[in-house]
């Protein structure tokens, strides 16, 4: 109701609205169907807000600042020029390799493996860097450092073998359709 009430020519307080809304809030226990009671929760608050907390805007909306919208138009010519010079290709993979929310690409870097690589090779890599990377190891004044780095092998590890499990039963389960029942 505050939110609703806020746009265009009029603004108020959240406080008298929100006071209706608890006021009104026990109204649950004698109407137990919940659309009849939140119905009337909000009616109440937005008669409230209507009533007492709407006031008009006496001073027009500042303007938005231009540096923003000329922020926005040089990353957009920056882009048709990385473009350009590079293909669009290569804009793509760099939307993707940005827009990974597993963070694989990153995984990959870490491990000093290609996106191609066995889940063997991973594996043994892994290995490797742990055994490179331990804290135990470590001098006493870098122990913080080599701890920070044998998370991020570690990390890195349970994303690409939890991303080639599941990759693999969807590939399985890819070819299993694929080959489809036998018609006889």
């Amino acid at each position: 109701v505050w939110a609703v009430g806020n746009i265009g020519r009029e603004k108020g307080g959240l406080k008298w609205p929100l006071l209706a809304a608890y006021a009104s809030y026990p109204i649950r226990y004698y109407y137990y169907d919940k659309s009849v009671w939140i119905t009337l929760m909000v009616l109440t608050s937005a008669l409230v807000f209507d009533s007492y907390s709407k006031q008009w805007r006496r001073d027009p909306p500042k303007k938005r600042h231009v540096a923003k919208w000329s922020d926005v138009q040089q990353f957009v010519f920056d882009v048709y020029q990385f473009a350009q010079h590079h293909g669009w290709y290569e804009v793509w993979k760099q939307v993707v390799e940005l827009c990974d929310p597993e963070d694989e690409q990153n995984a990959y870097k870490v491990l000093g493996v290609g996106p191609d690589a066995s889940q063997q090779e991973i594996t043994r890599r892994w290995r490797r860097l742990s055994r490179e990377n331990h804290p135990d190891k470590a001098k006493l004044e870098d122990r913080r450092a080599a701890q920070e780095k044998f998370m991020e092998i570690q990390q890195a590890y349970e994303i690409l073998s939890v991303g080639k499990h599941r990759r693999f039963s969807r590939n399985k389960k890819d070819n299993s359709v694929q080959d489809g029942p036998i018609h006889m």
